[in-house]
């Protein structure tokens, strides 16, 4: 199949089943809105997350239609997050022998990123659309911007592999209010100041957010099965480009070989998936893409990201944007009861009897003597608990959350602790005062 065929999907397949997006939408509509720095109102889905109308729609269409391969491979972000880049790297590491990256006629030289790897809710399940994918060869290449709970099932179940990218939050933030704004101009309206701009973003009400719960969603998966889910950051890509792209194509099963190496195939994809190469093009320059219910400039997705470049734009009156809550670290009191040995002054996780055991292989692997130590209360939908073996989990605060999600039963909490094949269910708590 064609590089064209490749990255521009025909619609010829495609079917049109108003009545199924009509029900999404009856549905939607009954959901809370609040206003946001998006042009339209953001609704709240019943995990916890905010869209517009028509992406929230699209992603629940997706949900319901889209049907996963095993070999799939989809990028997950927040929006501004390094979305286009990684679109770029992937695409190019993993048709790197069909399209050397130092060829003239490479696809992402004539059809952007965006028209490569296209996003499920933003670009194919739109305006009433659900399309053929059957015909894509393997592996095919989407992008989502929802969060892992809300991702197709059928991604999940088949095993897909997922890479997803977290951004500082608040160079996102200041990329995202200057895209909004580019709108806003554009439809001549005036500009959202970075005030309010943060303010919602503070308050969670942003595209596809809580940023962190949208965060820690995909860091959770990526710490119990690494080897489906891919965790990059943002500002470690900047600093090492080549090193991440050698990580990917690992991941993705396709390894540079020895003569890929001297030949400099890595340094060519970064020079390929580059700012300045990037921006330099045509298709960058006066392209558009279609965005849902819209088209955006391509030259609007790129901006020159580099980390902690604009928090000065920030008011010091301004709410405090994304900074985690600063607390005397935890500490074993001198009448803290060891729940190992019994003994009081410290914790188990720096018992000496429990690590004189553990060297001696007398502890059991299992994980159900732990015991929460301390919670800090944050006003997102999820706060850490701090446990006696050193770790931190984040719990959601609210009860009625905690119950939609079937983790409060007659009054018992439990959660999945441990990672790959040692996980273990344990009841962390009976009665809590949790927020309402």
């Amino acid at each position: 199949m064609s590089s064209s065929s490749l990255c521009t999907l025909q619609e010829s397949g495609a079917k049109i089943n108003q009545e199924l997006y009509h029900k999404f939408t009856n549905m939607v509509s009954s959901f809370p809105c609040s206003p946001a720095l998006t042009r339209h109102p953001l609704y709240r889905h019943d995990s916890g997350w905010y869209a517009p109308l028509a992406p929230m729609v699209s992603t629940m269409v997706a949900d319901a239609c889209f049907s996963a391969r095993p070999s799939d491979i989809v990028i997950a972000t927040m929006p501004k997050s390094g979305t286009t880049w990684i679109k770029a790297m992937l695409y190019s590491t993993v048709h790197r022998r069909e399209h050397p990256a130092d060829g003239p006629d490479h696809p992402l030289n004539s059809l952007g990123p965006h028209e490569c790897v296209k996003l499920l809710e933003y670009q194919l399940y739109i305006r009433n659309r659900i399309p053929n994918l059957d015909g894509l060869p393997d592996p095919r290449l989407f992008a989502a911007h929802a969060p892992l709970v809300s991702l197709p099932r059928s991604v999940l179940t088949m095993g897909c592999k997922i890479v997803y990218v977290c951004r500082d939050p608040k160079d996102a933030l200041i990329s995202h209010w200057n895209f909004v704004n580019k709108f806003r101009a554009r439809d001549g309206l005036e500009a959202l100041s970075v005030e309010t701009a943060a303010d919602f973003f503070c308050d969670g009400v942003t595209l596809f957010g809580p940023y962190w719960d949208h965060v820690l969603g995909y860091w959770r998966a990526h710490q119990a099965h690494p080897q489906k889910v891919l965790f990059f950051r943002y500002e470690e890509m900047i600093g090492d480009p080549a090193a991440h792209v050698r990580k990917l194509a690992q991941f993705v099963g396709r390894p540079f070989c020895m003569e890929e190496e001297e030949a400099g195939a890595v340094e060519a994809i970064v020079r390929l998936c580059s700012f300045e190469h990037m921006t330099g093009l045509d298709v960058a320059k006066h392209g558009k893409t279609e965005l849902v219910v819209s088209m955006a400039e391509n030259s609007w997705f790129f901006r020159r990201g580099q980390g902690k470049g604009k928090k000065g734009k920030f008011k010091t009156n301004g709410k405090q944007v994304a900074t985690p809550m600063k607390k005397p670290k935890a500490r074993p009191k001198s009448e803290t009861e060891c729940f190992y040995c019994k003994g009081n002054g410290h914790w188990k996780r720096n018992c000496p009897k429990y690590l004189a055991d553990k060297k001696d292989g007398k502890v059991n692997k299992s994980i159900y003597d732990i015991h929460v130590i301390d919670v800090y209360f944050t006003s997102v939908h999820s706060s850490p608990w701090v446990f006696d073996t050193g770790s931190v989990a984040m719990i959601n605060n609210l009860k009625q959350e905690l119950q939609n999600e079937q983790r409060l039963v007659e009054g018992e909490v439990t959660m999945c602790v441990g990672s790959d094949s040692n996980i273990d269910k344990i009841t962390i708590a009976y009665s809590l005062y949790l927020q309402d």
